[in-house]
């Protein structure tokens, strides 16, 4: 004969109201401030220009050498005094540049290029220079330098995309449709700039490392 199991009794312990209680609204209130009033409600809002207040606190170590790419919103900086000329050796294989100390430009003149270093920044607030070689003294012309160099002196203090134009042999520029909010600069000025980017990376003495590598010594 077959045993069937007996019912389980529902425990006096288990609770079968599912029904969630809400918080009473009427004791809902703002914090108050230190002169006991309730704080403003939109007070608390953050503003528009919210992230030009979190890039005051940013303080960026490291700056990059590098030209903008053709899909960066970046700004260079309208004041000349915010770029340069240097004498910069680039090391191709490494991705590594370098900038020859005064005493030590005449004999390692088959090797660097003289270039300008424009103080940049994206819109994303990351601070960076753009090396632009200056135009040989023999005549020759770089029309892909001859370009950046135009749209550093014509659009400085302006947002702008640069896109480089293979069969023109040069930059195209692009404007924003919309207003972006101005950059913040750091208040150190350029020459923090120049150190971030080219710390440990000046040929001071003719044993340098660049320079044994490239005479073939090391």
């Amino acid at each position: 004969m077959e045993t069937k199991p007996n019912p389980v009794e529902p425990s006096a312990n288990i609770t079968t109201d599912t029904t969630t209680e809400l918080p009473e609204t009427d004791n809902l209130a703002l914090p108050t401030t230190a002169a006991g009033t309730e704080m403003d409600l939109e007070a608390l809002r953050l503003p528009q220009d919210y992230t030009q207040m979190m890039a005051t606190s940013k303080t960026q170590l490291i700056v990059p050498i590098a030209k903008p790419n053709r899909q960066m919103w970046f700004q260079p900086h309208p004041d000349p005094k915010w770029r340069g000329m240097y004498s910069v050796i680039e090391l191709k294989d490494d991705r590594e540049s370098y900038i020859v100390a005064p005493d030590l430009r005449e004999a390692l003149l088959e090797e660097w290029t003289p270039k300008m270093l424009v103080a940049c920044q994206s819109r994303q607030g990351t601070f960076f220079l753009w090396p632009i070689r200056i135009p040989a003294t023999d005549g020759r012309v770089d029309t892909w330098s001859d370009s950046a160099k135009k749209i550093v002196d014509g659009y400085a203090g302006k947002w702008i995309r640069v896109i480089p134009d293979m069969q023109a042999g040069g930059y195209s520029v692009i404007e924003p449709a919309n207003t972006f909010p101005a950059p913040v600069w750091p208040k150190e000025g350029f020459k923090s700039l120049v150190l971030k980017a080219f710390n440990g990376r000046i040929i001071d003495k003719e044993d340098h490392p660049v320079v044994l590598k490239l005479r073939g010594q090391a």
